[in-house]
């Protein structure tokens, strides 16, 4: 199997593990908690600051998806596997496994660096399948 896609199964594992990082953060919130959650949810009160990274850190790991699982697709199906798209899934996998920390710590510049360098990362994968493409 090529690493640009065991990157993108890890890219999902990483996704359902910030996805549970929210739901205990919610469950152990004062604010919320598991009786308040366990219910219809039409009336909840404010999220707290750690709440908030954390929906966010979810709905940016969206985003990332969003760049990311179509790029791998392109050079899957395009069988376009080269060395800039496996050091582009590898340099986005690992910025992501330290962007969702970085988000809920609130370090914000360093935060920012890491969330380029995934970019970055997806933009290698792009250059490798517009490579081999335009060989023919």
């Amino acid at each position: 199997m090529a690493i640009e896609l065991l990157y993108l199964a890890g890219f999902s594992v990483l996704f359902f593990l910030t996805l549970a990082t929210q739901g205990i953060v919610n469950n152990l919130s004062r604010a919320h908690g598991p009786k308040l959650l366990a219910g219809s949810r039409d009336e909840l009160p404010p999220d707290t600051v750690i709440m908030g990274r954390a929906r966010r850190a979810v709905q940016n790991s969206i985003e990332a998806a969003v760049l990311f699982v179509p790029a791998v697709a392109a050079v899957a199906f395009g069988q376009a596997y080269g060395a800039h798209s496996a050091v582009g899934a590898a340099v986005f996998f690992w910025s992501r496994v330290f962007f969702v920390p970085a988000y809920l710590l609130g370090v914000p510049w360093l935060r920012s660096l890491i969330w380029f360098a995934s970019v970055v990362g997806v933009g290698m994968i792009w250059v490798q399948f517009f490579s081999i493409v335009m060989q023919g």
